[in-house]
């Protein structure tokens, strides 16, 4: 069973289905049925890409963002949430206002870097772990009763198999803001595969530098390819491709307008 509300671009899925139904949820879904414009992370290829994009350097950017795209699980709705999953009452605006406490819902988040030690207060500090900061949605992640909740998967990219997802913990949000519907967390991983990967800057400053080029080379305002990475009713990775629109500042964080397929 699932209560889902959108109101614009917001939408609140929280799930009571256990993992192996997600799959189900994904191909029965109402607003894009079939999901024909989700590509598997998984299968993406040159061929996917618009023509004048389809080259190394875009798609090694989009699978080095994916490795720092996460899914999120949270495992509880604070008391102090307010609701924004419809227009105020109505039936599905007071049908959100009752869930609370530990309930499940699902989504994602990207990890932005490293937390710097102006982020960790001293009884955090541990040398065997490391801390990491993530942006998503303040839907998604309210508060830190909800961040303390929260269990972060990364390496989610293939359907059939999660053998390599591992996982890292929420602790804290250090900044909420709902008019722009956007948290920042503080997290923390003890796996070793998830330190080696955010410990890892090489790559990244190879493929900046590879995008660069390619811009310098002609690359134009409405040539610009958005891509969103997600889990899509909890699921696998998913890749949507579309146009920048415009960008915003107005909320204090630079936020992209665009027009892709999203769930």
């Amino acid at each position: 069973m699932s209560s889902q509300g959108n109101d614009g671009e917001c939408q609140l899925e929280v799930d009571f289905v256990d993992e192996g139904d997600l799959e189900g949820r994904f191909k029965s879904c109402l607003k894009n049925p079939d999901h024909k414009q989700f590509l598997s992370l998984k299968t993406l290829q040159f061929k996917d890409l618009p023509e004048h994009h389809q080259t190394p350097c875009t798609l090694d950017f989009i699978y080095y963002v994916a490795q720092f795209t996460v899914r999120l699980v949270v495992d509880f709705i604070s008391p102090d949430r307010p609701c924004h999953c419809g227009q105020e009452n109505t039936s599905q605006d007071r049908q959100c206002q009752c869930l609370r406490g530990n309930v499940r819902h699902v989504g994602s988040g990207l990890v932005t870097g490293l937390a710097g030690p102006d982020q960790l207060a001293p009884d955090v500090r541990d040398s065997t772990k490391t801390y990491f900061i993530l942006v998503t949605a303040a839907h998604v992640i309210f508060d830190t009763s909800e961040a303390q909740k929260t269990e972060i998967e990364f390496f989610h990219d293939d359907p059939h198999d999660r053998s390599s997802v591992r996982k890292a913990f929420g602790l804290k949000v250090l900044n909420t803001n709902l008019e722009a519907d956007f948290s920042e967390v503080l997290c923390v991983a003890e796996d070793e595969k998830i330190s080696e990967t955010l410990n890892n800057r090489t790559f990244f400053r190879k493929v900046i530098s590879e995008i660069k080029s390619s811009w310098k080379k002609g690359w134009t305002l409405s040539q610009d390819l958005a891509v969103h990475i997600s889990h899509p009713h909890g699921t696998s990775k998913k890749v949507t491709l579309g146009n920048i629109v415009s960008a915003d500042t107005s909320h204090g964080h630079y936020q992209l307008i665009y027009s892709l397929a999203t769930c």
